[in-house]
């Protein structure tokens, strides 16, 4: 898997039933969050990157505030736990002592935030500034807590083989 959360967000939004100029507004504001950060980027230059008129972003989108969630929802909710499931897929196929299993693990997340540092950031700001965000998190990770500690068992169990 590709550890590019834009990749797959766009992918998303290719596959997500919206409609063409909304499509374009989250495209448009995603990347320019990237690039600029989020206080640095206007609805003004979002709607110029999107080819539309700042009133389409308003169409869809009631404040900047709103869109941001519209970008960061799908990511927490969807697109990063297939992260989850693929990393621990990763650990399950290799053959690792412990000290090799730690480095593996170490490894491949720092390159996963390293590849997407400006989503990490994006998704990190919103964590700590919006309790509904944090909160779907927890409700994700809560539900995925058994699959992951069932994972993490086996994966221990391969060590020590």
């Amino acid at each position: 898997m590709n550890d590019n959360v834009f990749k797959d967000f766009d992918s998303w939004l290719e596959n997500a039933v919206m409609p063409p100029g909304k499509r374009k507004t989250l495209r448009a504001a995603a990347k320019l969050f990237s690039e600029q950060g989020y206080d640095r980027t206007s609805t003004a230059q979002i709607a110029k990157t999107a080819g539309i008129s700042e009133g389409t972003v308003f169409k869809y989108f009631k404040s900047k505030e709103n869109l941001k969630a519209e970008i960061i929802y799908p990511i927490i909710s969807t697109i990063l736990p297939l992260y989850g499931d693929a990393f621990v897929e990763d650990i399950r196929t290799k053959n690792l002592d412990l000290e090799s299993f730690i480095r593996f693990i170490v490894y491949d997340r720092f390159q996963f935030i390293k590849a997407n540092k400006e989503i990490v950031m994006i998704i990190l700001n919103e964590l700590v500034l919006d309790k509904n965000a944090f909160d779907k998190l927890v409700e994700i990770l809560d539900q995925r807590f058994d699959i992951i500690r069932g994972n993490f068992k086996k994966c221990v169990k391969l060590i020590r083989m």
